[in-house]
């Protein structure tokens, strides 16, 4: 087992959960800006 790996693992793990925080609060802030109509314009 290379500890390189695990750095590498343990890197893209901490971009994901960064990358799905901003994407949390931005949908939270069109949530509280939009209402439902927030939900709306964020859903696909």
């Amino acid at each position: 087992m290379g500890g390189e790996d695990r750095f590498g693992l343990v890197e893209m793990i901490e971009d994901v959960i960064g990358a799905a925080s901003i994407v949390l609060t931005i949908w939270v802030g069109c949530f509280l800006a939009g209402g439902l109509g927030g939900i709306a314009g964020v859903a696909p």
